[in-house]
């Protein structure tokens, strides 16, 4: 599947998702960590505000604001794995997508955001596979692909 048209299927199946008035947990909103993607389009949203290839602050995301940014941030990994940030950020990112401890996060989604993901994931696997660390990637897949049976 061609990446531009699995990225405008990705924004299509989350279109309907409301921006968050805030995107950090109220917890790290106290040291200041929400200003800047509080006033920030989704399309300008980048790795450095995400903290960089350790994307730091995807950890911090409330429930809403990951459904609503999760279009973004498969972009950046997908257009990003020709660069070590964004092969690091892509892997963080799995790792958050294949949590047992973050699974509850994504209950809530519609078949068609499922699906959405899922097709961003098996694109991850084909581009990356061996690059990844096994387990992310597994667990990734397998936990989205078990919220379509």
């Amino acid at each position: 599947m061609d990446v531009y048209l699995l990225v405008g299927n990705l924004y299509k199946a989350f279109a309907q998702r409301p921006r968050p008035a805030h995107f950090i947990n109220p917890a790290f909103r106290e040291n200041g960590q929400g200003s800047v993607l509080d006033s920030l389009a989704l399309p300008d949203i980048g790795l450095a505000e995400l903290g960089g290839g350790c994307a730091q602050r995807l950890d911090h995301l409330g429930d809403d604001a990951l459904a609503y940014c999760l279009p973004r941030l498969l972009e950046l990994a997908l257009m990003g794995l020709h660069s070590h940030d964004g092969q690091l950020f892509a892997e963080h990112l799995l790792q958050l997508l294949g949590s047992n401890e973050e699974r509850e996060r994504f209950e809530s989604y519609s078949e068609a955001e499922v699906m959405a993901v899922l097709d961003a994931l098996d694109y991850l696997y084909i581009e990356l596979g061996e690059q990844m660390t096994s387990c992310t990637l597994d667990d990734a897949l397998m936990f989205w692909a078990e919220k379509v049976c």
